[in-house]
């Protein structure tokens, strides 16, 4: 997962590191400045983890490319 620097737009290819190996996504969803993308599939059920913190689960499969926020994971605060 990833944190956008800035807005994205759906379409664009970014090239990012995972553990030090690059990977090349294609952004399925428009991405506001702040929010979260799926750098790989994350299965129903998953952790969600930002900066080392678990920060909620996801409560449906979300795709390599995808918007991660609160349509897709539950927060473990509320």
């Amino acid at each position: 997962m990833i944190v956008a620097l800035s807005a994205l737009l759906k379409g664009e290819e970014l090239s990012v590191e995972d553990r030090g190996r690059p990977v090349k996504i294609i952004l399925l969803d428009d991405i506001p400045k702040g929010h979260k993308v799926a750098l790989s599939d994350i299965p129903v059920f998953s952790k969600i983890v930002k900066g080392g913190i678990m920060i909620g689960e996801s409560t449906q499969h979300i795709t390599r490319g995808e918007h991660i926020h609160v349509h897709n994971i539950k927060s473990q605060y509320l």
